[in-house]
């Protein structure tokens, strides 16, 4: 899940140990948000960006073993932002972008989960 104070970071649960791990930020403390885990891989996704609506948004995913080694998987257009929800359908990342002046849209990002 998602935690924004001073910036949005993402926080992973573990029902079986019960335990919260924050997911490691850039020393910038870029926000992070719109987080999504694919069970069967072990692997997290998430959005890192840039502060304000739009601002060098990336996608990136990490194993849930070693969440400080990230990698980028793509990226989205100045101005356009990730939705707070994503999931994972047929392989593809699929999630909801919107133009910061403009509105809302469902895309998707395929073969993320290779």
């Amino acid at each position: 899940w998602t935690v924004c104070a001073k910036t949005c970071i993402v926080r992973l649960y573990n029902f079986d140990t019960l335990i919260t791990t924050k997911v490691p930020s850039t020393s910038d403390n870029k926000p992070q948000y719109a987080s999504t885990i694919d069970e069967t891989s072990g692997v997290m996704f998430f959005v890192r960006s840039g502060c304000g609506c739009g601002v060098g948004v990336k996608v990136w995913s990490a194993s849930l073993a070693r969440l400080s080694a990230p990698t980028k998987i793509g990226s989205i257009r100045t101005g356009q932002d990730i939705a707070n929800t994503m999931s994972l359908d047929a392989g593809d990342l699929v999630f909801s972008k919107y133009s910061c002046s403009d509105g809302v849209g469902i895309y998707s990002l395929p073969g993320a989960d290779t």
